[in-house]
C-alpha cells in the first residue's frame, strides 16, 4: 500500500506493515553534522543567506519536534550543536505546525533534508515520512493583489515616489540630506530597469556600473546573485546620468537596502524595494520584450521559472521552439541554466535595448536632472 502525500493514516498503516518498523521505537538520530553534510552536498550552489535560512529552519525542526534533544547555542542564540531523535510523531506535529504558517518555506527545507538522508541511508520509512509532509496554506486565497502587496505595483506608484524623493532633494536643508534622497530616487530607476532583487541591488559595485555605462551592460558575478549564476545586467540609456552622479557621490557603496528602507519611512514613500523587481516582471513585456529573454535577464530561479511557465502559454511555446520540453504537471522545475544558455549576453541586451530601452522612459518629464546636479555638486 502506497501512502498518499498528506494522508497520515495510510502512511502510518504502510509503515507499520513493514517488518523493520517498531511502532514505539523506530527513530532517526540527527545532529549538526547531518545538517552540514546535507547543505554541503545538496545545497552547494545555494546563495549564502539562503543557506543560513535552511540551516536554521532544519535545526529548529530538530529542536522543536525531536525527542531527547540536546542543544548548544552560540551568538545571537543560533544553534551551534544539536542532538535530536526524530520519530513519526515528530513528523505529524511538525506538519500540523507548518500548516499554521503563511509560508511553506520551512516545510520545503525539512522535506529536502529528510529526503537527502532517506536516499543516503536507503531508508524507505524515512522517505515515506518526507513524502507525507504537505502544506495547506491557512491564508484565504484571492484572485487579485491587495494594496501593499508587492504584486500591487503600477507606474503611478513609481512616479509618486519619484516625486516624493525629487521634492525632498529640492527642499533638503543640506547637501548630505539631499544625497540620501537622491540615492533612493536612483535605486528606484535602477531597480525598475534592471529587475534585480533587493539584495542584488545592495551588492552592486561602482566598477560594474562604470563598465555597464560604456558597454550597455555588465555581467553580475555569480556570488552576488541569489541563483549563483552569472547573467547580463542592462543599463537603461535614460538613467545613465543618474548612475554617473550616484557613483561620484557614493563610490564605495552606491546602493543600500537598509538605507533605502530607512529613508522611505522618513519621507513616507510607498514603494518597497522588492516591488521594483515585480514592476519589471509585470510591465517589461508591455514594451515589447519577450518572456524568455526577460527571465534570462532578471535571473529567475527554478521556482520563479516554473511559475512563469505555468502562467504563460506563449512562454511554453517559445521554450518548446528552442527544443526545451515542458511537460504538463512537471513537478521538478526546468534547469534554469538550460534556459539562460540559449542566448549570448549580446543577444539579450540587444533585444532589451530595442524594446524596454527604446520604448520605456523611466524618467518623468517633470524630473529636472540639472536642478539635482546643482544641489548635489
Amino acid at each position: 500500500m502506497n501512502p498518499r502525500p498528506g494522508d497520515y493514516e495510510s502512511l502510518r498503516a504502510a509503515i507499520e506493515n513493514q517488518s523493520t518498523y517498531k511502532k514505539d521505537e523506530h527513530k532517526y538520530i540527527f545532529t549538526e553534522k547531518e545538517i552540514y553534510e546535507f547543505i554541503r552536498n545538496a545545497k552547494s550552489h545555494t546563495a549564502e543567506e539562503t543557506v543560513r535560512g535552511i540551516k536554521n529552519k532544519v535545526a529548529q525542526f530538530l529542536r522543536d519536534f525531536g525527542h531527547n534533544v540536546k542543544v548548544k547555542l552560540g551568538k545571537r542564540k543560533t544553534i551551534e550543536k544539536i542532538y535530536a531523535e526524530i520519530d513519526y510523531d515528530s513528523i505529524i506535529q511538525f506538519n500540523q505546525y507548518v500548516n499554521t504558517l503563511t509560508s511553506s518555506t520551512p516545510l520545503r527545507y525539512v522535506k529536502d533534508f529528510l529526503n537527502y538522508w532517506a536516499n543516503k541511508w536507503t531508508e524507505p520509512i524515512l522517505k515515506g515520512w518526507a513524502d507525507s509532509i504537505s502544506y495547506r496554506s491557512p491564508k484565504i486565497k484571492k484572485t487579485f493583489a491587495e494594496e501593499g502587496e508587492k504584486a500591487a505595483i503600477s507606474w503611478r506608484d513609481i512616479e509618486e515616489d519619484l516625486k516624493i524623493y525629487y521634492e525632498a532633494i529640492l527642499n533638503a536643508s543640506n547637501k548630505n540630506t539631499a544625497k540620501k534622497y537622491f540615492r533612493n530616487l536612483v535605486t528606484i530607476l535602477y531597480g525598475i530597469t534592471t529587475g534585480k532583487r533587493p539584495r542584488e541591488i545592495d551588492r552592486t559595485e561602482s566598477a560594474w556600473i562604470e563598465k555597464g555605462m560604456k558597454a550597455g551592460y555588465y555581467i553580475i558575478p555569480a556570488k552576488a546573485t541569489k541563483t549563483k549564476a552569472e547573467r547580463p545586467i542592462p543599463i537603461h540609456p535614460k538613467i545613465k546620468p543618474f548612475l554617473e552622479l550616484l557613483i561620484e557621490l557614493d563610490p564605495e557603496k552606491p546602493f543600500s537596502e537598509s538605507s533605502y528602507r530607512k529613508i522611505k519611512t522618513e519621507v513616507n514613500a510607498k514603494v518597497k524595494m522588492n516591488q521594483l523587481r515585480n514592476f519589471a516582471t509585470k510591465y517589461w513585456t508591455d514594451y515589447g520584450i519577450d518572456d524568455l529573454r526577460r527571465i534570462a535577464i532578471m535571473g529567475h530561479d527554478e521556482a520563479e521559472l516554473k511559475k512563469a511557465i505555468e502562467e504563460s502559454r506563449r512562454l511554453k511555446e517559445v521554450l518548446e521552439s528552442l527544443g526545451i520540453e515542458v511537460k504538463a504537471g512537471r513537478k521538478k522545475a526546468l534547469n534554469v541554466s538550460e534556459i539562460y544558455r540559449k542566448y549570448t549576453p549580446g543577444e539579450l541586451i540587444k533585444h532589451y535595448m530595442e524594446t524596454v530601452g527604446r520604448n520605456f522612459n523611466p524618467v518623468p518629464e517633470w524630473l529636472d536632472f540639472e536642478k539635482i546636479v546643482k544641489i548635489l555638486t
